[in-house]
C-alpha cells in the first residue's frame, strides 16, 4: 500500500505541474491576426515568407508571433514587427514598412524606437524559435513599449529582411498587411491564477499529509474496512 501512495504523490505532482507550466508566463492564447501569401517573398526563400501572424498579451508584457514557410533563422536573418502606437506620427521616408511606426520588435532581441531617428535599444526582447511549427515568437514589455492604459487602436505590420541586424528603414523580402489592434491591452485574468493556484496548493498540502499521516492513515478502522470491500468485488 506505501508503493501505492507513492505513485499517488507521484501522479499529483506531475499531474499539477504541467497545468502549471502551460500557464506558466500567464499569457492568453495566442490570436490570430491573418494569412498572407505563400511564395511571395523576394527572393523566393522559405525562411522570408511569412505565412501567418499572431499576437497576443497578459497585461504586462506584448507578443507577437510570425510562422513562415521555412524555419526562422535569426542568427542570420531579421524578423520585425512594426507598433504604430502614438497619434499621428507619420514619419515618411525612413520607414519602408509602416509609416508612423513608433516601436520596431526584432529577432536579433532589440527594440527600436524612433524619434527623430530610429534608436537601438538592445536586450529589451525575448525571442524564441519553435523548429516544430516554423514560428519565432517576439515578447517585450508593455512598460518598454509606453503602451497607453486606456483603449487605443494599434497599428501592427509584419516583415522579413536578409541581415540579422537590419534598422527598421531597410528593403524588406516579405511584408504583410496592416493589422488594427482595437483595445489590445489584456488585463492580467485573476482567475487564471486562482485557476491554477489552488489545485496546486491542493495537491502540496495532500503531499504533506500523505507523507506525514500515511502509515496511521491505513493502520484506520475505517480504511481498513474500505479495502476489504474493493478487494471483495
Amino acid at each position: 500500500m506505501k508503493f501505492s501512495l507513492k505513485v499517488l504523490s507521484v501522479a499529483l505532482l506531475l499531474f499539477f505541474s504541467i497545468n502549471a507550466a502551460v500557464h506558466a508566463d500567464g499569457f492568453l492564447p495566442l490570436i490570430s491576426l491573418g494569412t498572407d501569401p505563400a511564395n511571395d517573398a523576394s527572393p523566393n526563400q522559405s525562411w522570408f515568407d511569412i505565412l501567418e501572424t499572431y499576437y497576443t498579451n497578459n497585461g504586462t508584457h506584448f507578443r507577437v508571433v510570425i510562422r513562415c514557410r521555412g524555419v526562422p533563422d535569426p542568427s542570420k536573418y531579421d524578423y520585425h514587427a512594426y507598433l504604430d502606437i502614438k497619434p499621428g506620427g507619420d514619419y515618411g521616408s525612413g520607414q519602408k514598412v509602416l509609416k508612423g511606426a513608433d516601436y520596431v520588435l526584432s529577432s536579433a532581441g532589440i527594440l527600436w524606437e524612433y524619434t527623430t531617428t530610429w534608436i537601438e535599444r538592445d536586450g529589451l526582447v525575448a525571442v524564441q524559435v519553435f523548429s516544430s511549427n516554423k514560428t519565432v515568437s517576439m515578447t517585450v514589455r508593455l512598460s518598454d513599449l509606453n503602451y497607453p492604459e486606456e483603449c487605443v487602436t494599434v497599428k501592427l505590420k509584419f516583415s522579413t529582411h536578409s541581415t540579422p541586424i537590419t534598422v527598421p528603414r531597410g528593403n524588406p523580402h516579405d511584408v504583410t498587411d496592416t493589422y488594427n489592434l482595437d483595445c489590445s491591452v489584456i488585463p492580467e485574468q485573476w482567475w487564471l491564477s486562482l485557476l491554477i493556484g489552488i489545485p496546486a496548493l491542493a495537491a502540496a498540502t495532500g503531499l504533506l499529509v500523505i507523507r506525514k499521516y500515511g502509515d496511521a492513515f491505513q493502520e484506520h478502522p475505517l480504511f481498513r474496512r474500505f479495502l476489504n470491500k474493493r478487494r471483495k468485488r
